[in-house]
């Protein structure tokens, strides 16, 4: 259930979603749209999002189970949310309209309907207070309670607005279907049958390799890269490791923050690999260290404003931050534990002093060897040991 909407109906893409279909009974209205990733994602931007296509399997989904025993070329009507205005003559009149159809021949009518992150109720979200006179809301409040929906509406969305009251009031008469974020293994999986009707090989690393580099990010920007390679060698052609280095650059930001979120789940492997990733790519080891030290000391700070009982809000309040960065930062102090974070804090500290003083000599080796010491030890939850030498150089030696 959501928080703080006690009558919202949840059901999992996958076996839910089936069971669902398959036990009854149909609902009127089920909203599509990706699933709480649980804080990760690019911090300063969205949350992280379902691939479109993934949205569309599942909506498809269900429209089949709802036309069954149906004609689809008569009882299916598909819209997209973004065609024509949102007035009351617009497009929530053209949703209304078609549902409200019969069908000729006794069948439901489902009306599907995509690219919805903009629903609400009136022009432009300016709805004419405690009128009802959109006739979108009208459909919605007309829905009898319980008994075989006279139709079936689906809305699908990369993500709703939880607090409009148009989501309110139709994810109350029906359910929200929650499809997963999309991952590395998602997008291996696109480029494979992308790749195969052309006979084009693909390298086993390679699906991982683009998403470390640009940091996730959304899946339209992970897909038509995949789709740039694929032009790019051509029918059988081979997609390799080194194409990828080669052509898809790096989202340093997105990087970097990597490193900090496998320090919360303790993933040293996932750490190490971004740290040499970026190190490769000339991102200053001495800058690494920094930004590493601002999230400590960020988490420090939130730790704190969890103790005096503030929420995920007013935490973004008061550190001054965009809403979804604080709440990944409360995702990564709650993975840790309070002595974990003192740790943190001291084992920055000599992060610092030693990156400072190695000046000389393998530069880059010998403050890789230290970054990758620190790491680490944040992902053991350990100070880091102060070495004996008063520069990385002496240890090197």
């Amino acid at each position: 259930m959501l928080a703080g909407m006690a009558k919202v109906r949840t059901i999992a893409e996958g076996a839910d979603l089936e069971r669902h279909l398959a036990e009854g009974p149909l609902l009127p209205v089920y909203l599509v749209c990706t699933a709480d990733a649980g804080g990760r994602g690019r911090p300063t931007e969205t949350p992280p999002a379902a691939d479109p296509w993934a949205l569309l399997a599942v909506a498809r989904q269900i429209e089949a189970t709802a036309l069954r025993g149906g004609d689809p070329s008569l009882d299916l009507v598909r819209i997209d949310y973004i065609d024509g205005d949102h007035a009351g003559d617009g497009v929530h009149a053209l949703m209304a309209n078609e549902a409200r159809s019969m069908s000729l021949f006794g069948g439901r009518r489902v009306v599907n309907v995509s690219h919805c992150e903009g629903l609400d109720y009136g022009a432009g979200g300016k709805r004419k207070k405690d009128t009802g006179d959109d006739p979108l809301e009208k459909l919605v409040d007309g829905l009898p309670d319980g008994g075989p929906p006279p139709f079936v509406l689906i809305l699908s969305a990369s993500r709703f607005d939880r607090r409009k009251k148009a989501y309110k009031d139709l994810a109350e008469k029906g359910a929200v279907v929650e499809v997963r974020p999309m991952d590395a293994a998602q997008l291996g999986r696109y480029l494979e049958e992308a790749a195969a009707p052309f006979e084009i090989r693909v390298d086993r690393a390679v699906a991982q390799r683009i998403w470390d580099r640009l940091g996730g990010g959304e899946p339209a920007r992970l897909r038509q890269t995949v789709d740039r390679l694929l032009l790019d060698v051509g029918p059988r052609g081979h997609v390799t490791v080194e194409l990828v280095e080669d052509v898809v650059p790096i989202d340093r930001e997105a990087a970097v923050w990597a490193i900090t979120d496998a320090i919360a789940d303790a993933d040293v492997g996932r750490g190490l690999g971004v740290l040499h990733l970026l190190i490769e790519h000339g991102q200053e080891p001495i800058a690494i260290g920094a930004f590493i030290a601002s999230s400590v000391r960020s988490q420090l700070r939130v730790a704190s404003l969890l103790a005096a009982g503030l929420r995920d809000d007013a935490i973004a309040g008061e550190l001054g931050m965009h809403p979804y960065r604080a709440k990944q930062l409360v995702r990564q102090v709650s993975a840790r534990r309070p002595e974990h974070l003192r740790a943190a804090l001291e084992t920055c500290a000599t992060l610092d002093r030693v990156l400072r003083s190695t000046a000389i000599g393998d530069r880059k080796a010998a403050t890789a060897r230290w970054l990758e010491t620190a790491i680490v030890a944040l992902c053991h939850g350990r100070p880091m040991r102060r070495p004996v030498m008063s520069s990385a150089l002496g240890a090197s030696a």
